[in-house]
């Protein structure tokens, strides 16, 4: 695949040419495939450029010049293995270490490119891998899936060629923004024929990573259409609130404003990297101070005294015979040999420490208990921001009352819909049913998820008789029943942060004929209670409903729930504070209302023994004091004024 990646290098785009639907024209340009590299390193290259980069370590480098030297018969004394093994060992570390992590990088490329999307070839939709995405198909992309490329956006599935996007694996924003397609192209809608024969070229701006800006043309059957920011995808947005899109991929692979901006993969030092850096630097420097004046002595003695125990210590033989020139090269070979016997000056031991200290830094942030790794981000409900449409819109006055609808349930003009949510031991479950012309005409019924709130069940079974009343004829006019205020009040707000809610807003704006109204539950409604016991029944036997995501409390109370089960059961084994525990025996996030003092006394530090030794009833005292203190948090004047003193 790394052909795919490669691109020619010879020449330097200055604007780009795409035509759609023609992979001939577009494949004379050469232009970058869909697929991605985020990865440092292959097999033949990872061992020769994590050696390079981890020798850009002064330490590192420091005992690798040492283990030369110690290759040196006449100035070592010591085995190159005291040096080499400590060596070998952090540079295994750090390399298992780097390996490590560029396989997680090699796995996230691998299923980024793996990811499917839906391609128009020869007018059929066919499944294609991103990888094989070619700049010039036309994709097409339906709700919550991410963008495959950079395309020109062509038709929606939204009135007037709108769509919703996130952006925040761009800019990290995650408020929704807008995009419209051009009119002329928008009217293609998802006519697969139409788009088979759709041949427009784009004119547009070179690859860059200006995620702001975009210039170009389009041009169409004898017509010139602007072209910016606003009617193009970026990769790595996520289609929202829009149920299908068709998009030009303009940009693939490396070209797209995403890979444009993230850079190549370096090797990075961090702020203790470059301390250590500079801490070795002046422990080398004392070093070779240390060396420098064993050098001088050693010439010194060497030229006045060591002349006269030549004959039992001879010279090696490439030491000149002569006094002051052989007593001048001992004395420089004696600087190499205290280097190396006072190596350990400089502790490797500082970096396997500091790199195992990071590693375990890095295991505690990201290793979670399984229950939480279970969950994924994009099971989880996200938080809305802004307008979800323009502030001068809102409800019609009659489309939302808080006065109990019960009145309207005998009009025969009037189609009414109950809804209700339910959470019990069995699980949670969300239902609505129809009553028209006194007849049950249809009801719905879902199971969701155990960890989903009553809140979500009840906007749920909302939204969906919201798009069943949607679907019913213009003529008719729908009631719908709900019992829970929190959930209209939500809906009836175009700055409600539900995305559930926004889109029942949207529907409700949409379309005036349908009502929401407030009934009293559990109050004899038939409509509310045959909604309620369907909700009911829809926990144990209902069918599994996905498309509400998970709470994001939900994580935080599983999260405080691990710790507290953690804390206990180390506050119930540990060794210490047994005085404490007998008092308190359970932990909590509960704060007390004990003082310092308090604690001393009922843990009997202090003087406080010493001082109750002068009562007879010191064990009877106790015991008092204890028990009092486990059944509630005791001031400190009602203790004082128990003991008597």
């Amino acid at each position: 695949m790394a052909k795919c990646w490669r691109r020619n290098e010879d020449h330097t785009e200055t604007e780009r040419r795409v035509r759609a639907n023609d992979p001939d024209f577009n494949a004379q340009f050469k232009y970058a495939n869909n697929f991605i590299k985020t990865s440092k390193y292959s097999l033949v290259t990872f061992v020769p450029q994590n050696l390079f980069e981890q020798f850009q370590r002064l330490a590192n480098f420091y005992f690798l010049c040492l283990l030369v030297l110690q290759l040196i018969p006449q100035i070592s004394s010591l085995t190159a293995l005291t040096t080499a093994v400590p060596l070998a060992v952090v540079l295994t570390v750090t390399a298992l270490k780097d390996a490590i992590d560029d396989f997680q990088r090699h796995r996230s490329d691998s299923q980024v490119n793996n990811r499917l999307s839906q391609v128009l070839r020869e007018g059929r939709l066919m499944e294609e891998r991103w990888f094989r995405v070619q700049v010039g198909d036309i994709v097409r992309m339906e709700s919550d899936q991410f963008v495959a490329a950079d395309l020109l956006l062509l038709s929606t599935s939204e009135p007037n060629g709108l769509c919703y996007i996130e952006t925040a694996e761009l800019d990290g924003e995650t408020n929704l923004k807008c995009r419209q397609a051009i009119p002329e192209t928008a009217e293609l809608g998802e006519d697969h024929g139409l788009f088979g024969k759709f041949t427009g070229d784009v004119i547009c701006e070179a690859p860059n990573n200006n995620l702001s800006k975009f210039e170009g043309t389009l041009r169409w059957e004898g017509e010139t259409y602007s072209l910016d920011n606003d009617k193009v995808l970026y990769r790595g947005c996520v289609l929202r609130n829009t149920r299908w899109c068709y998009g030009l991929v303009i940009f693939a692979g490396r070209d797209t404003k995403l890979m444009q901006n993230s850079g190549k993969t370096i090797f990075k030092r961090t702020s203790l990297d470059r301390l250590l850096n500079i801490i070795i630097i002046g422990i080398v420097f004392f070093l070779l101070s240390l060396c420098l004046f064993c050098t001088v002595a050693c010439g010194i003695w060497e030229s006045v005294t060591g002349s006269d125990f030549r004959l039992y210590l001879p010279w090696d033989s490439l030491v000149p015979k002569s006094d002051t020139g052989g007593a001048t090269v001992t004395a420089v070979l004696v600087f190499f040999s205290y280097g190396i016997v006072m190596n350990t000056v400089v502790p490797i031991s500082l970096y396997v420490s500091s790199c195992n200290g990071c590693r375990h830094r890095d295991m505690g942030r990201c290793s979670l208990p399984p229950f939480i790794t279970d969950t994924q981000p994009h099971d989880l409900e996200m938080k809305a921001t802004g307008w979800s449409t323009h502030p001068s819109e809102h409800l019609k006055p009659n489309q939302i009352s808080f006065e109990d609808g019960e009145a309207y349930i005998a009009r025969k003009d009037i189609i009414n819909i109950f809804t209700d949510g339910s959470k019990t031991e069995h699980g949670v479950g969300a239902a609505f049913c129809v009553l028209a012309n006194d007849i049950w005409d249809y009801q719905w019924s879902a199971k969701l998820n155990d960890n989903n709130t009553v809140f979500q069940a009840e906007l749920t079974a909302l939204h969906e008789a919201v798009i069943y009343a949607f679907h019913l004829p213009n003529h008719n006019t729908s009631k719908i029943h709900v019992d829970n205020r929190a959930s209209i009040m939500a809906s009836s707000s175009s700055k409600s942060t539900n995305e559930t809610a926004r889109n029942i807003f949207k529907i409700l704006l949409s379309n005036p004929r349908i009502k929401v109204s407030w009934v009293k539950a559990h109050a004899g409604n038939i409509g509310n209670d045959r909604a309620d016991q369907l909700a009911k029944d829809a926990t144990q036997h209902g069918q599994p409903y996905s498309h509400t995501k998970l709470p994001k409390p939900h994580i935080k109370g599983l999260l405080r729930k691990r710790m507290l089960e953690e804390c206990q059961t180390s506050w119930k084994n540990g060794d210490t504070g047994r005085k404490i525990y007998n008092i308190m025996p359970s932990v909590s996030l509960c704060p007390t209302n004990w003082i310092r003092e308090d604690v001393i006394f009922f843990s009997q530090h202090g003087p406080f023994p010493a001082y109750l030794k002068r009562f007879p009833c010191l064990t009877a005292i106790n015991a008092v004091v204890v028990e009092s203190a486990r059944l509630f948090t005791m001031p400190r004047s009602v203790s004082i004024q128990c003991l008597g003193i």
